[in-house]
């Protein structure tokens, strides 16, 4: 299936998004690159990534939630076709959808608030 970290943010230009977050979301090669610090070959590291990121993704597109203890819980949801106002006058229906959710876990929750709070 191939998911790859470094496509999520590819829209937005490098000087942009800095300027609208505040700093540079990390790429692909930068997550295999602190896996490799970890003690992993380059190598094993893009292959690991790119299999636990297919797998969520498979599970993800078959319905199912993926609930990873004190990280957080992935799960689809189904938005139903509504109608909705059209700037232009009348109605537009909008079509049904499913779509991503992500909740983070306590200790996720936890370990960022922490590091707000000491900034």
């Amino acid at each position: 299936m191939g998911i790859y970290a470094g496509g999520i943010c590819a829209c937005i230009s490098s000087t942009k998004m800095k300027e609208r977050i505040g700093f540079m979301p990390i790429k692909r090669s930068g997550f295999v690159e602190r896996l490799n610090k970890k003690g992993y070959t380059k190598k094993d590291a893009a292959v690991i990534m790119d299999d636990v990121f297919s797998t969520v993704a498979e599970i993800l597109v078959e319905g199912g939630t993926l609930a990873l203890h004190g990280f957080g819980t992935f799960e689809t949801i189904q938005y139903a076709a509504r109608e909705i106002a059209s700037v232009h006058g009348g109605t537009t229906l909008s079509p049904a959808r499913r779509v991503v959710k992500f909740k983070p876990g306590k200790l996720l929750r936890r370990l960022v608030s922490e590091v707000d709070a000491g900034a």
